[in-house]
Formats: structure tokens, C-alpha cells, sequence
């Protein structure tokens, strides 16, 4: 996350044309533009990845392929740059479809923040195609079957994951909530 810049947008998803450090605490009447990539294989199952022990904030829970697009990078760029350097996958881009953008807002660790939510899915043409974790980032990879996502709890994954999902179940796979 080195020195990683963030755009910060308004209340109507304008950006403002300024910037912070991604390191640096979010700020609570802005909003920030996150990505979060649901990637499916050619046999239906979706790739979870389990984040760090060290991690600030949901350290070792469930999530899919997420992060924050860097100032001057849309969503589709970052959501590409996010999957490349989280699990090593780079499916060509009729690969990529955009299912929709959720407005959440959150607070963690006492602290208010908004995001605008970007959400893919890439539909790989192979089964279990094999995932390269980033070190500081991803602790394990796993393909799961939509049964097997549904039984991991709320508490043990990223907040982004289960809302994103029950927005876009439909979507991501042919199950229906």
C-alpha cells in the first residue's frame, strides 16, 4: 500500500479533485470508490480468497477479489489490477461483465465511511484455474460451490462479500436467495 493515493468523491459519486494516502483514515463525509470482483469457473464455483492475520480490518475472514481504485483509475481498471495482483488471474476483458455499483455506507473500528461499490464478475472458461495469492495480502485461495459460500458465516467474511452477493446473486450464479 506503499504510497497508494485515493480519490474522494461527494455525496453524488462526483469526484472532487482531491486526494488522500490510502493509509491515512478515511474521511467521513466523503466517498471512496471500491471494486469487488466475483470470479466464477467454468463448473460454477466462485473463488474466495482469505485475507491476512495482520490485516487492519477483517483480518482472516472470507471475501472475494476487492480494494480501492487508485486516483485517476476507474473501476474497471482497478477491478482488473485488484484481481491480477490478488490471485495472479488476467481474463481477457470478454471475460469481465459489470453487474452494478452498491452505495454502502459502513462503520468500523468506530469510524464512519462511504463507498461506492463497483461489483464484477468474470466468468473463466476453465475449471479451478490455478490462483498465485499475494503474500501480504491473500493468506489461501479456494474455489467453492454456491452451497459452500452460503454456510461460511457473515462474521467470517469482509463486509463487502455477503452484500454484494445478496445484491447480485442472481448474477453471479443461477441461485436464487
Amino acid at each position: 500500500m506503499k504510497d497508494e493515493r485515493i480519490d474522494i468523491y461527494d455525496w453524488q459519486g462526483q469526484a472532487t479533485g482531491r486526494t488522500q494516502l490510502r493509509r491515512d483514515e478515511l474521511l467521513e463525509d466523503a466517498w471512496y470508490q471500491v471494486v469487488v470482483v466475483w470470479t466464477r469457473e467454468a463448473g460454477g464455483k466462485l473463488l474466495l480468497t482469505r485475507r491476512q492475520a495482520d490485516k487492519r480490518f477483517f483480518p482472516l475472514c472470507w471475501e472475494v477479489t476487492e480494494g480501492f481504485a487508485q486516483a485517476g483509475e476507474g473501476p474497471w481498471r482497478a477491478a482488473r489490477r485488484e484481481l491480477r495482483e490478488e490471485t495472479g488471474l488476467d481474463p481477457d476483458e470478454s471475460c469481465w461483465r459489470y453487474l452494478g455499483t452498491v452505495w454502502k455506507q459502513s462503520d468500523i473500528d468506530g469510524h464512519h465511511y462511504q463507498s461506492m461499490v463497483a461489483v464484477y464478475l468474470v466468468q473463466l472458461p476453465e475449471r479451478e484455474a490455478t490462483v498465485t495469492c499475494q503474500p501480504d495480502e491473500v493468506l489461501e485461495a479456494r474455489w467453492v460451490t454456491v452451497q459452500q459460500y452460503l454456510a461460511i458465516p457473515e462474521e467470517h467474511q469482509e463486509s463487502f462479500t455477503p452484500e454484494c452477493f445478496r445484491h447480485f446473486c442472481d448474477k453471479i450464479t443461477d441461485y436464487h436467495l
